[in-house]
């Protein structure tokens, strides 16, 4: 086996683990850290250390489906975790949750009375479950609220929708506390539909990957944390062109492709990630495809 210097140093001892537990490395979730995943964490830790005042700053992180901002948010969450005071008292400066679909309020408050673990009745009215919602939030200290899948809001009426935007807004306004509206490019259009909240939430986009050097530098990243002995050269010319297409430059698409391939190398004894690793790879993906699509 090959020492391993193309490797991330810690991940050079995972090469002496049997098969299978080299794959389960493989399978996991690592974060890499590009340029715009840390420009996007650190305007979400200034959120977190800003001064409380009738008007609190908010960010809308936006981007198609799969290009990382699950990932970023789930980083952020976990860099400001729950703790507990010295008085034994609960402190969640982060509190993250899934929008419904649709824009309900009822359904608003009890994701976030969930997520705190605070009992409530589903069956109450929703002005009941705000106020236990305010009340858990100022408890805890709460400083950001991230509302992942923002998108979903799209899935009502354009009324419902500018009502929803007025709870949220209220929200943020009455414990001064900045939000978080992660989801795809359509859910800025509803934003924009409510001037006032439109001006609070400064836009960070995550644009699909392009063929060019920051992408290069990405498949180096991966190549590095991924427990291959043999080096795959995954930014030579004709290698980060496949990939590209395969992945249409989405990074979990790309996360998803690397992950199988590397699994298929070790455990055919490759070692390393080819452009026939990928054919194959491929091949299979439209077999199953076409299999599954002759059930329906």
């Amino acid at each position: 086996m090959s020492d391993g210097q193309h490797l991330a140093e810690k991940v050079r001892p995972v090469l002496d683990y049997p098969t299978e537990e080299r794959v389960r490395h493989a399978w996991q979730d690592r974060w890499i850290g590009y340029d715009r995943a840390k420009e996007a964490l650190q305007q979400l830790s200034d959120l977190v250390q800003y001064p409380r005042s009738h008007r609190m700053p908010s960010l809308a992180l936006v981007g198609e489906s799969g290009n990382g901002k699950s990932t970023i948010l789930e980083r952020f969450a976990n860099q400001h975790p729950s703790q507990r005071r010295d008085d034994g008292s609960g402190y969640t400066p982060v509190l993250r949750v899934e929008m419904p679909s649709g824009p309900s309020e009822t359904r608003f408050w009890s994701e976030i009375l969930s997520t705190l673990n605070v009992p409530y009745r589903d069956t109450d009215a929703a002005h009941r479950k705000r106020g236990q919602a305010l009340d858990a939030l100022k408890a805890v200290g709460c400083r950001v609220v991230v509302m992942d899948e923002f998108h979903n809001i799209e899935y009502g009426t354009y009324n419902k929708q500018r009502q929803f935007l007025g709870v949220i807004k209220n929200l943020s306004n009455e414990l001064q506390i900045s939000l978080v509206a992660a989801g795809t490019f359509s859910s800025l259009r509803t934003l924009q539909t409510d001037e006032q909240i439109a001006r609070r939430f400064e836009v960070l986009s995550l644009p699909q990957w392009a063929l060019d050097e920051s992408f290069l530098r990405l498949l180096t990243n991966f190549e590095r944390i991924l427990p291959l002995a043999k080096p795959s050269n995954l930014k030579s010319r004709d290698m980060a062109m496949k990939l590209h297409g395969m992945t249409d430059g989405t990074i979990g698409d790309l996360a998803r492709v690397l992950k199988r391939a590397a699994v298929d190398a070790i455990r055919s004894g490759e070692e390393r990630i080819t452009e026939r690793t990928l054919d194959n790879l491929e091949r299979t993906r439209l077999a199953d495809f076409t299999q599954t699509a002759k059930q329906l």
